[in-house]
């Protein structure tokens, strides 16, 4: 058995009391930090504010914080606190905190008893029965703290931690605002909470909510337990125009675009694979299907009119009547290289419902040498002359060819017009 003296008066006091009353939780989990207990003298139904000497005997391995004596001569109105930590050796179960009066022959004693749980190791999520949501909507799940792992065991009744809620797609509201349910939510181990998902796995139409602990007892790890909802996406609202390199990012009110990473870099008057345009909700879920045809219209927006020709090559209207995209295959060919082409696809009767896309176009193979000679006005026999020239590709826009092959130099031969040589240059 433990002893802690704790000074709850001073000696030589004139007792007139008759019992102590502890007061202290009815369920405590072993290594919480934030349990406490109290412990006032009583004459009767009354307290007795005579200063008082006191021994508390707890179990091995429970621990009274501070040791420090508790206030000396005060008027007991002001009852001290004093902290009870358990570590993970201790048995479970019932544990008593037993109070002695010191410096009496016949000393009053009075015990408490609390008990004592095992530490939390995981949570069980149990939403609605028969539970199928839509984005955006609040629905309530119980969350409740076990003993066990994965969710068996039973109910730690003490716990009263913050805890984090996360969703395996997009963002997750937890009682109006943020993603942490408080600690002071749970009572006897379960707390009632209201979520709203923003998101839904486009494949599955399922989120995977998570719940995990703030604290890692024992360094046993952070609890934490899961459970899949159904989640059905909202109405058609936006669109989202995905290039090869991009993937969706549903469900995230901070990633406005609905989308992740970057184009696979395109190539001059080389088609584009495997471009896709989904109608998706407001949080930027692919819905399940639009109430009427929509029809989508593209166009660009860097060279509608180039300079030259040619211009950006897109695809003609598309009309989805049931699903939520359409692959275009093969009907995007840029042909300025070395430059980001941006495109837009958008529902030709609802213009503001849009989606634009930017991707990088490099050159062609190497295929000429483009020599250009620009003589100075009043040009003569004997003068010198400025001649450049550049490795192109065999597109219709003659693209440079950057970096060919690691910038190496190239030599350039003049012939005048009955065939004899200028000479080299470089």
């Amino acid at each position: 058995m433990a002893l802690a003296l704790a000074l709850v008066g001073s000696a030589g006091a004139s007792w007139a009391f008759n019992s102590y009353v502890i007061d202290v939780p009815t369920a405590v989990m072993k290594g919480d930090p934030d349990v406490f207990f109290t412990i006032t003298p009583y004459q009767g139904a009354a307290p007795d504010p005579a200063p008082h000497n006191v021994v508390v005997t707890l179990p091995a391995g429970v621990l009274e914080n501070p040791l420090a004596d508790p206030p000396n001569g005060l008027d007991w109105s002001s009852i001290v606190s004093w902290g009870l930590y358990a570590g993970n050796a201790v048995a479970a179960g019932n544990t008593p905190i037993t109070v002695t009066e010191a410096l009496a022959a016949i000393p009053v004693t009075s015990v408490k008893s609390f008990t004592l749980q095992n530490v939390v190791r995981s949570f069980e999520i149990v939403p609605p029965a028969a539970f199928a949501g839509t984005v955006g909507t609040v629905f309530q799940v119980t969350i409740r703290a076990k003993d066990g792992l994965n969710a068996g065991g039973a109910v730690v009744t003490g716990f009263n931690d913050n805890v984090t809620v996360s969703a395996s797609t997009g963002d997750v509201v937890v009682n109006g605002a943020g993603n942490i349910v408080s600690g002071n939510d749970f009572v006897n181990g379960e707390a009632v909470v209201n979520v709203m998902l923003r998101g839904t796995d486009p494949n599955t139409r399922t989120n995977r909510i998570t719940v995990t602990a703030t604290i890692n007892y024992f360094n046993l790890g952070l609890a934490t337990g899961f459970a899949n909802v159904s989640m059905d996406p909202d109405a058609y609202s936006r669109i989202v125009l995905l290039f090869p390199g991009e993937t969706l990012d549903p469900g995230s009110i901070l990633n406005a675009s609905g989308k992740s990473g970057a184009p696979t870099a395109g190539t001059a008057n080389v088609a584009v694979a495997n471009v896709t345009a989904y109608l998706v909700d407001q949080f930027n879920n692919p819905i399940l299907s639009p109430v009427g045809p929509v029809t989508l219209a593209f166009e660009s927006l860097s060279y509608p009119n180039a300079p030259r020709p040619p211009n950006d090559t897109v695809p003609g209207l598309k009309i989805i009547n049931v699903g939520n995209n359409v692959l275009v295959n093969g009907e995007f060919t840029f042909y300025y290289a070395n430059v980001n082409h941006q495109v837009r696809v958008y529902d030709l009767n609802i213009p503001a419902r849009n989606s634009v896309s930017s991707i990088f176009v490099n050159s062609g193979a190497p295929n000429l040498i483009e020599v250009t000679v620009v003589p100075p006005a009043g040009f003569k026999a004997g003068q010198s002359l400025n001649v450049s020239a550049r490795v192109v590709d065999g597109t219709p826009s003659a693209n440079t060819v950057v970096g060919y092959p690691n910038n190496r130099p190239v030599s350039v031969f003049l012939s005048n017009c009955g065939g004899g040589s200028f000479g080299a240059g470089s």
